[in-house]
């Protein structure tokens, strides 16, 4: 067997653990909330999806330390019953994995066009965030795990919150500077679907004492 094979393998043995442990959860404190909020269809299954994405992705990591240039790429979902292929526009995201050397893979953010989405998985979406993989090394699989644990922890916690969908991603670089690699990664939903669900508004803050925060939220957080 070989080492991406083992890789995937012991993935789908955690995730398969996970999903045990956190459908209780959601369905003991969320089943009541849940009645009537309009979840994207993205969101609405727990099941890992399988994407390629291509891209110029040695430029892309190249120029991720200094700033978040778009790059034109392609998006294709593998569905059983065939591929769907996405025009996306790809960029680096975040601020300490993507400029403090923490991680030799940036985090990404993917805007799709409204008009392809229709009807698809993606439907609803304009912009979604992607966790991936940071670093080659196997050992970086469990803080990731770990990453997407909390968040579905949360969801059980609070409507409050972004929902996530995993993913099988294989990454190719358009231009061929770098092989392809295929890791495990999750989508976050937008904050203007959240605020959306919740019928809230985003706010632009610089700055927020701790004095100013929602006692409740900020406890249960």
């Amino acid at each position: 067997m070989t080492k991406e094979k083992q890789y995937q393998n012991t993935f789908r043995h955690l995730f398969g653990v996970l999903i045990f442990f956190s459908s209780s959860l959601l369905f003991s404190f969320t089943q009541a909330r849940a009645e009537g909020v309009e979840t994207l269809p993205l969101f609405q299954e727990e099941g890992v999806i399988k994407v390629t994405i291509e891209a110029p992705f040695n430029r892309l990591i190249k120029a991720s330390r200094t700033g978040k240039d778009a790059f034109d790429g392609k998006l294709i979902l593998h569905r059983p019953g065939g591929a769907e292929d996405f025009s996306v526009k790809v960029s680096p995201r975040g601020l300490s994995r993507r400029t403090h050397g923490i991680c030799k893979f940036p985090p990404l953010k993917v805007n799709f066009q409204k008009k392809q989405v229709s009807g698809t998985l993606f439907e609803g979406h304009v912009k979604l965030k992607l966790v991936t993989h940071c670093q080659k090394s196997d050992r970086f699989q469990d803080l990731y795990i770990r990453e997407y644990t909390a968040y579905k922890v949360y969801n059980a916690l609070t409507p409050l919150s972004f929902k996530v969908r995993m993913a099988e991603i294989t990454y190719i670089d358009t231009e061929g500077k770098m092989g392809p690699v295929t890791r495990f990664g999750f989508f976050i939903e937008d904050i203007d679907d959240v605020g959306d669900r919740a019928e809230l508004d985003e706010l632009k803050i610089e700055k927020i004492k701790r004095s100013q925060l929602a006692p409740r939220q900020a406890t249960l957080y």
